[in-house]
Parts: structure tokens; C-alpha cells; sequence
């Protein structure tokens, strides 16, 4: 948090209000100015995807049904089993 003209402003509220002042006002100016729009270069065959793939692998030494309370994990008796 930062603080403006005397109040709290959080930083990214600030930085998405300078993009868009910046974004418009250098619209106006390239239209003003009469610059070329440009083209989209993208190829169809770029927009593909990663392959699905199936359920990622549990870690060494995790066995399924281990899952630790928060309680027994602060008490540090996670996996000894009652008592």
C-alpha cells in the first residue's frame, strides 16, 4: 500500500489506472497521427494447445489416504496414529 494526496492506495488499483490513461491517450495520439492499425500475424496453426494429459503421479514416499489435519500437524503426531 502507498499513500496519495493523503489516502491509502494499493498499488495495482493505481497501476491499472495509469495503463488505461496511457493506453487511451496513445490511441488518440497513433489515430491522430493517422498510423496504421497493422495485422494480426498470429498463424491458425499457433493457437493449438497442450495435449491433455492424464493425473499427475503422487510424490515419492505419499501414499494415497495420508492427508494430514491442520490440528495433528501442529500437534506433531501426523501419521502416528491415535494417542
Amino acid at each position: 500500500m502507498d499513500t496519495l494526496w493523503g489516502h491509502t492506495v494499493y498499488i495495482g488499483l493505481s497501476a491499472i489506472i495509469l495503463n488505461l490513461a496511457v493506453s487511451v491517450i496513445l490511441t488518440l495520439l497513433f489515430r491522430v497521427a493517422r498510423v496504421p492499425a497493422g495485422a494480426d500475424e498470429t498463424l491458425p496453426r499457433q493457437y493449438a494447445a497442450d495435449p491433455a494429459e492424464g493425473p499427475a503421479e503422487a510424490p515419492a514416499g505419499v501414499r494415497a489416504g495420508s492427508e494430514v489435519s491442520g490440528a495433528a500437524a501442529q500437534r506433531g503426531t501426523a501419521g502416528r496414529g491415535p494417542g
